[in-house]
């Protein structure tokens, strides 16, 4: 147990390493971020003018800037959801930006604990160590926990709350099945981490309004599982339920005050064109310098899976693909490119992590596949931390078609040969020779995982 703190120690001497050398600014949506941090420990509010106008002439955090924020006569009200300025709030009343990027790097480092938690239950000890690393030691979680952007903290939670739930659903099997009852070392869950769940998944919203059908999806899944087989008795379990409702009712109370209506006021930013959607949709996944496939390739090692898993459980994995989508599909419809100057791929990590989960379940059958992809994975992001560790600012985007001069998490020498999704044409990328050959490895993966599956049964949920 005690390696899955390697991640977060090095996590953490990095986020010091980078402060002390200054490598890595205040940049993108972070300064708008910290400023609502300030509001709530000067003012306890979130009305930012004074805030914007303090700052211009104060220079602690940016200096002036264009506010991120809606200017009424009544406030200046925030453009980004407070969730994360929240959770930094108290750091940072004690050491500034240094209190901050160190609450994300904690917040972070659950995620390494939670994955061997989870695995270890799924598949051998030494595997589950393995799986852990090779999931960590990665750009995404060792570069991400520095970022102040709420996409990775919400990926730790979902990624927490979703294991929870494929524990619980394999419980509840373990009730419907006649005779099989459960085990002494898995009690059935207590109220109180119920309400921790319909809670944290509550809340999520805060982060980002976009969360809100993860939310949905959440709760959805909760109730299948609280149902025990073949009864409709309401338990405490249930009505603690009701909890899932104060994020979405305190978010909507607070928008209605400063916008007017309970949604806020970026509803417009989302895309109609179904190409631009899918050029975002692949490029999460397969593009150079965003896609997390390519940031983990790890990650890879869960499109068969998925499969495999689907053909044992349909229902189950027919959730977690919901899921799945709904934070993927989402970001795939923002106006912004890859949500514009923040680091790159931080749209893809809130759902990288899920895919541990038909890794996890499917791994004990592969283990010496599992094992040598694992490895494989170490060493790629070895070879990747060459590159970015001493400039990290190599892993903000570029936004230029000429493959030498945007942003790419290889030398311009290897880019040619990797697929690229950062066509403005909207319509070219799907001709791309490196993109094509990228979407076809995903449809090997698939079909190689529908061959593993045929002598798979259907097994409940």
């Amino acid at each position: 147990m005690l390696v899955t703190g390697l991640p977060a120690a090095i996590a953490c001497l990095l986020a010091v390493f980078w402060m002390r050398t200054a490598r890595i600014p205040v940049t993108g949506d972070e300064p708008h971020y910290l400023i609502m941090a300030v509001s709530l420990i000067e003012d306890g509010d979130l009305r930012l003018k004074n805030n914007y106008d303090i700052e211009c002439v104060a220079v602690e955090i940016y200096g002036c800037m264009e506010p991120h924020a809606f200017q009424f006569d009544h406030a200046w009200v925030p453009y980004h959801q407070a969730g994360l300025s929240f959770l930094i709030a108290p750091l940072y009343s004690i050491e500034r930006i240094a209190g901050a990027r160190l609450t994300t790097v904690a917040i972070a480092s659950l995620l390494p604990l939670l994955l061997m938690l989870w695995l270890q239950r799924h598949v051998a000890p030494h595997d589950a160590v393995l799986l852990t690393l090779a999931a960590c030691l990665s750009m995404p979680f060792l570069f991400g926990a520095f970022t102040l952007y709420p996409d990775l903290p919400a990926g730790v939670v979902i990624f927490g709350l979703t294991a929870w739930l494929i524990d619980g659903t394999r419980r509840r099997d373990q009730v419907a099945t006649a005779g099989s009852p459960l085990p002494p070392s898995e009690p059935s869950p207590s109220v109180l981490a119920w309400l921790t769940f319909w809670t944290a998944a509550g809340l999520l919203c805060w982060l980002n309004l976009k969360f809100i059908l993860a939310t949905a999806l959440l709760g959805l899944w909760g109730l299948i599982v609280l149902r025990s087989a073949g009864s409709s008795r309401w338990t405490p379990a249930h009505y603690v339920s009701i909890a899932v409702l104060i994020g979405p009712v305190t978010l909507a109370a607070f928008h209605y005050w400063g916008f007017g209506n309970i949604l806020g006021g970026r509803g417009a930013e989302l895309t109609t064109s179904p190409a631009r959607a899918l050029l975002f949709f692949f490029g999460l996944h397969l593009d150079q310098g965003q896609g997390l496939f390519v940031q983990n390739p790890l990650f890879l090692a869960g499109v068969p899976a998925l499969v495999i898993w689907a053909r044992r459980k349909p229902a189950l994995a027919l959730l977690w693909t919901m899921l799945y989508l709904s934070l993927i599909a989402t970001n795939s419809l923002q106006g912004g490119r890859y949500g514009g100057n923040g680091p790159a791929g931080r749209y893809g990590w809130t759902a990288a992590w899920l895919w541990m989960i038909p890794i996890g379940l499917t791994a004990a059958k592969y283990a010496p596949l599992v094992r040598r992809w694992a490895a494989v994975a170490i060493v790629y992001q070895a070879l990747l931390a060459l590159r970015w560790i001493p400039n990290p600012m190599t892993l903000y985007p570029v936004y230029e078609e000429q493959l030498g001069t945007r942003n790419s998490l290889f030398p311009v020498a290897l880019r040619g040969w990797m697929p690229s999704f950062y066509d403005w044409s909207y319509a070219s990328y799907l001709m791309y020779p490196p993109n094509v050959t990228g979407i076809a490895v995903i449809g090997l993966l698939l079909v190689i995982g529908w061959r593993q599956s045929r002598n798979v049964r259907p097994a409940g949920m």
